[in-house]
């Protein structure tokens, strides 16, 4: 039984591939066995990495975007055909339909793969990785979001011996606005400094640093007092510049990101539409849309939710209707994110548009 405040049926379910994941840890470890960790770059992934590297040894390396492409598994192939049987881990990402190139590729190298992720997963996921723990294939609804892949990797590192890692989990929730568990101040904060660092930190950048910095009174609390500050005067500049539309009941605001993000080196793009929709009202309808460059990111409070939208679908619908003008798309109903080709993204825009409007 976990230590962790929080089970229900999906919890239950899950059980015994968080188990299964433990004991395959523990078995990698004794083998010696090399072990590639890649972690989404964000509180969440920080979190989840540094749950399983307290049970193993692992070469641990960020990854900044959602997906894994052909090119990352190329990448990986090429360092990892030495070694003798390794382990492939992804952490808060990795199950996207985005992802099926990557991971088709090292499933073809005969790499054993560990996924532990929450996003709506692609129809072949389960066919790539060896073992994939996700909260979607339990439910397949919003509840199943709530689960971070930080809470997972607590979960699965707790079953392996790990000790003392609880408050791994409420960062995690904190990081990903999950309601899973009871988060507190500290929690939030220490989520802010680990995406501060983020942001601001690249792929030689390791999780003994991060570990080191929420170690560190007086550092953490300066990298504090500086992403709160940027955070409100990046959030007063997207209210300002944002364009409010109405489709029916549902309101929009409309964002050009393009130049607070020339201006300002955080928050992320989807951090920033988080912010903004965090701070319109909470009985009506809205939705943020941010977009810059080839990136659309999509915001929903829970009012637009009840109101049945839900982003995680129209970005499927936009896909099958666009493919000629969008590269890549997923996320959660309440928060989404699409890649377009380039000079595509006035037309994706208006399309999403249209999709409110019927």
């Amino acid at each position: 039984m976990s230590v962790f405040p929080a089970e229900d049926e999906i919890l239950q379910k899950l059980r015994p591939l968080l188990k299964t994941a433990a004991e395959k840890l523990v078995e990698a470890r004794k083998q010696n066995r090399f072990v590639l960790l890649r972690f989404h770059h964000d509180a969440d992934g920080i979190s989840a990495a540094l749950a399983l590297t307290q049970v193993i040894p692992c070469k641990a390396l960020p990854q900044n975007a959602a997906a894994y492409t052909a090119r990352d598994a190329v990448r990986d192939l090429s360092a990892l055909h030495h070694e003798e049987r390794p382990l492939v881990i992804f952490l808060d990402f990795g199950s996207g339909p985005e992802s099926m190139e990557g991971l088709q590729l090292l499933h073809a190298a005969s790499m054993e793969i560990l996924i532990i992720d929450h996003h709506p997963p692609g129809p072949d996921t389960e066919k790539y990785a060896s073992l994939f723990i996700n909260p979607w294939l339990m439910e397949k609804s919003e509840k199943a979001s709530r689960y971070p892949a930080g809470y997972l990797a607590c979960e699965v590192a707790q079953a392996a011996g790990a000790a003392e890692i609880d408050a791994l989990a409420h960062i995690s929730c904190a990081g990903d606005k999950s309601n899973l568990l009871t988060v507190e101040k500290h929690h939030r904060d220490a989520a802010l400094v680990l995406d501060y660092l983020a942001m601001h930190s690249d792929y030689r950048s390791s999780l003994s640093f991060y570990k080191g910095v929420l170690k560190s009174k007086e550092l953490f609390q300066s990298l504090l007092q500086q992403a709160g500050e940027k955070i409100s005067e990046i959030t007063k500049e997207a209210q300002k510049q944002a364009r409010e539309k109405q489709f029916g009941t549902v309101h929009v605001s409309m964002l050009d990101l393009s130049h607070l993000l020339a201006r300002y080196n955080f928050p992320s793009r989807g951090k920033i539409a988080t912010y903004l929709i965090e701070r319109l009202p909470l009985d009506e309808p809205h939705i943020v849309i941010g977009y810059s460059g080839r990136f659309i990111v999509l915001r929903a409070n829970d009012a637009a939710m009840r109101h049945g939208i839900r982003l995680n679908v129209l970005v499927e619908t936009l896909k099958s209707s666009m493919a000629s003008f969008i590269e890549s798309g997923g996320g959660h109903p309440k928060a989404a994110a699409i890649r377009v080709r380039e000079g595509f993204l006035k037309e994706v825009v208006a399309a999403f548009l249209d999709l409110l409007d019927k």
